[in-house]
């Protein structure tokens, strides 16, 4: 072989050993990026397991024999977006990388994808396909002898049926996980049944019985610093002190959770925690610290359950579904065609379909700690969501008696009548003057000044008490003596029915009178309600006819 041949060859031999070593070490860097992304899931440190895990996305190669490899690291990926809340994203990512792990015979990998399934379907309430998937698992697990995650499989049911209100299933479940994980020494597994167990007895009441496993949980949570954990332990521990009439320990452990969820970026233990500060404050009687923290909760559950999300999970279990039902007749097919030709032949093929709807129907590894800690404490169960508004309501009410009560004791009734007599004299000679101007007025002037006066109410917010005063000046250029008629025929609505009145005089719709106010559409919707209620209008009749009538 000549000299030059050989130098080429070598220095081809070398070309190809060089870079085989670099995908080496590159499968290397994304293997510890995504133990190292997990890693900081478990702890509840998502924004820097986001980050890991998008430099491995970075680092992965798109071809076809890199798929698996991506496959792994947007399943570690899909875990931070819902321990985050970001539920839609989350399942997104799960379904889309199933039939990789399927194809590649991952079982494992499959169990945590089926299993964080689960889960996703427990914090969106669907408790059925909750339980559907986590009895797969458990299945799965037991195939496999896993001991350990069959335990975890344990846990998750008896976190669903707690969240379906079956205390004593739910308590059986954990008891019985609990005896076993104890008798294996292993912590992470003993702290979600002993908050379980926890969970139970303070829905139950039970809180004297309950605080110490809540105690044993946390300090669990501490030793291993698991953030995620530390807050779930410390809001089911300010639930029990709560529950106990011991308000002032309780609201100091929620600020101190509170800073935490948030250092973390955990949307859903946030809600919970503004929740339960609301309900504190209220049993303290501070009504304006416990509308703060409503109205903190109401915006922080909106950004987490608003119908498009809601929307794009059902149609991602959809799509899932069909994608499922597709594959198992193609199987089928496969199998009639099968049968045809050989009956060896037609056996393999129902050994492979059979295989596929095993890997369907089985589950999936239990990936974080936090995550089952963070569920198990899922006291915001839709019947809370539901009533929010009421609660509301109730504050609202509350606060308005006890300003009421303070104007009772420093005004009597013949000063209040006397008073409004004294203003309707000098609204009334306002009027008049007003009507003395237009009479030396022309008719385009008058209608110029009415359309700019309109144009400046159209384009106004009412956010304070002074934009109120300016808005009210203008409304009365071009509805003169309009207040004067609905206190005379309505006297005694509050100053946010009247706000309301006059936007629907403006004919304004529910989202401009929202926007102009501030405040959302759902509040438009509720003070209409109140106020049909309040002046007996029935469902026949329409506000705007009455209020044009003024």
């Amino acid at each position: 072989m000549p000299v030059l041949v050989k130098k080429l060859t070598l220095y081809r031999f070398i070309f190809c050993l060089f870079f085989t070593s670099l995908n080496a070490l590159s499968a290397q860097n994304i293997d510890s990026l995504i133990r190292s992304g997990t890693s900081c899931t478990d702890k509840g440190k998502y924004e820097q397991a986001q980050k890991f895990l998008e430099d491995a996305l970075k680092l992965c190669p798109g071809q076809k024999e890199k798929e698996l490899l991506l496959a792994k690291i947007n399943v570690a990926l899909a875990a931070v977006y819902s321990g985050k809340g970001h539920y839609d994203k989350s399942l997104e990512l799960y379904l889309n990388n199933i039939d990789v792990l399927e194809k590649k015979h991952e079982k494992k990998d499959l169990a945590r994808v089926f299993h964080n399934i689960a889960v996703t379907y427990y914090h969106t309430f669907k408790f059925d396909e909750s339980k559907k998937y986590t009895l797969k698992s458990k299945a799965l697990f037991e195939e496999l002898k896993d001991t350990v995650n069959v335990l975890s499989s344990l846990s998750l049911l008896g976190t669903i049926c707690y969240g379906k209100d079956d205390y004593s299933g739910a308590l059986a479940y954990y008891k019985e996980s609990l005896e076993q994980t104890e008798k294996l020494k292993n912590k992470s597994y003993s702290a979600i049944n002993l908050n379980g167990i926890g969970t139970v007895y303070a829905d139950t009441k039970r809180f004297s019985e309950a605080i110490p496993y809540f105690e044993r949980a946390l300090a669990i949570a501490k030793e291993m610093d698991n953030q995620q954990a530390i807050i779930t332990c410390s809001l089911n521990l300010g639930i029990c002190y709560s529950g106990l009439n011991d308000q002032a320990e309780a609201i100091k452990i929620y600020n101190q959770s509170l800073i935490i969820a948030k250092q973390i970026g955990s949307k859903h233990s946030t809600k919970e925690l503004y929740y339960y500060l609301m309900e504190a404050y209220e049993k303290q009687k501070d009504y304006r610290s416990a509308l703060s923290s409503l109205q903190q909760f109401t915006i922080v559950n909106d950004s987490i359950y608003n119908e498009e999300s809601s929307q794009q999970i059902n149609e991602l279990t959809t799509k899932y579904e069909t994608a499922t039902k597709e594959k198992e007749i193609a199987v089928l097919n496969a199998d009639l065609l099968a049968k045809q030709k050989d009956k060896e032949i037609l056996s393999a093929k129902v050994k492979e379909k059979n295989s596929i709807i095993i890997s369907t129907i089985l589950a999936t590894f239990f990936i974080i700690i936090a995550a089952l800690l963070f569920i198990s404490r899922q006291k915001l169960k839709s019947k809370k969501d539901k009533i929010i508004f009421e609660k509301q309501e109730s504050l609202l009410q509350a606060e308005k008696q006890k300003a009421e009560s303070e104007l009772l004791n420093a005004k009597n009734l013949l000063d209040s009548y006397t008073e409004h007599l004294i203003e309707k004299n000098k609204a009334v000679e306002e009027l008049q003057h007003e009507i003395e101007k237009l009479k030396g007025l022309k008719a385009t002037e008058i209608y110029e000044e009415k359309i700019d006066a309109l144009d400046d109410l159209n384009n106004a917010t009412i956010l304070t008490d002074e934009d109120w005063e300016k808005f009210k000046g203008l409304f009365e250029q071009v509805y003169k003596g309009f207040f004067i008629r609905l206190k005379d025929k309505l006297p005694n609505l509050t100053k946010a029915e009247i706000r309301l009145i006059s936007l629907i005089k403006l004919n304004l719709d529910t989202k401009q009178m929202a926007n102009m106010l501030g405040v959302s559409i759902n509040t438009i919707t509720v003070t209409k309600y109140r106020l049909r209620k309040k002046i007996n209008i029935n469902e026949q009749q329409d506000i705007a006819s009455l209020v044009e009538s003024i």
